[in-house]
């Protein structure tokens, strides 16, 4: 199977880091072929319960704030910064940020 390079990144952080996948809730905030589904998919392979959002997702803060995990692979005018930052929450969480 061919993996892209910045999912697979993705993934292999979350297992250097010891970040839990299993069970989780993780959110994707866009749906390009190249990165927000393939990492979705990956997430999903990691038992991971997964949300894609994009930019006319609605409550999108909300979805943000309820995820342990959160890979934000958006155009920087797509969405405002403050809507996806999560607010410091007690635990284990991750947050990736693929602005371009």
């Amino acid at each position: 199977m061919f993996l892209s390079a910045t999912p697979g990144g993705i993934i292999k952080l979350l297992k250097y880091y010891d970040i839990p996948v299993l069970g989780k809730k993780a959110t994707v905030i866009g749906r390009s072929a190249i990165l927000g589904k393939p990492i979705a998919m990956l997430l999903l392979n990691e038992k991971a319960t997964v949300t894609i959002c994009h930019s006319k997702t609605e409550n999108l803060k909300s979805i943000i704030q309820d995820s342990n995990i959160v890979v934000a692979a958006i155009r920087k005018s797509e969405l405002d910064r403050q809507t996806y930052k999560r607010p410091k929450t007690e635990g284990k969480g991750f947050m990736v940020n693929l602005i371009y």
